[in-house]
């Protein structure tokens, strides 16, 4: 296919050469596969579909969204691994009214470290333009200070306690 100066497409020639013209059949195939599964990443990026208690805002309001409603869902998952309960036990409108009224979850217990409090509170933020990204979490002091030793000892806690008796021991 030639371009002309402009980029765009040149028409094709009136020979009908294979090297010029309309793309081969499986050059328009692979685009349209590419344009399919775009359209299907947007649709999947304005759907609800979730645990509510780990739902960020935007995805109860439908709006659009990216990955920070995984970061918003990491720091609800170690919340409700601290509490050993559902955060927020509700449908999502109620989930949505509750975090207008109160704000973000926080850890505010004095057992927990003050990097597991921030590590929380950097990632669960209201806007999704304030919280933390993957690689500023993979570098937070709260996951550089894990190691091995600490998570023989929390599986040894958890082991010797009953399935009810589970208490969050990670700090």
């Amino acid at each position: 296919v030639s371009t002309q100066s402009t980029g765009a497409i040149a028409p094709p020639s009136p020979m009908g050469s294979i090297n010029e013209g309309s793309p081969a059949p499986q050059q328009r195939q692979q685009t349209q596969q590419q344009q399919q599964k775009q359209q299907q990443e947007q649709k999947q990026r304005r759907t609800l579909v979730g645990t509510p208690d780990l739902l960020a805002p935007e995805v109860i309001l439908s709006e659009h969204y990216g990955t920070a409603v995984d970061i918003w869902a990491m720091g609800m998952l170690v919340l409700k691994m601290c509490k050993c309960s559902p955060l927020l036990n509700m449908q999502p409108k109620f989930v949505l009214d509750k975090l207008k009224r109160e704000g973000a979850p926080r850890l505010t217990k004095r057992k927990y470290s003050a990097a597991m409090k921030n590590f929380v509170e950097v990632a669960v933020q209201m806007n999704p333009a304030d919280r933390a990204t993957a690689p500023q979490l993979l570098s937070h002091e709260w996951l550089q200070r894990a190691n091995a030793d600490n998570f023989d000892k929390l599986l040894h806690v958890l082991r010797s306690r009953g399935k009810d008796q589970v208490g969050c021991v990670i700090q």
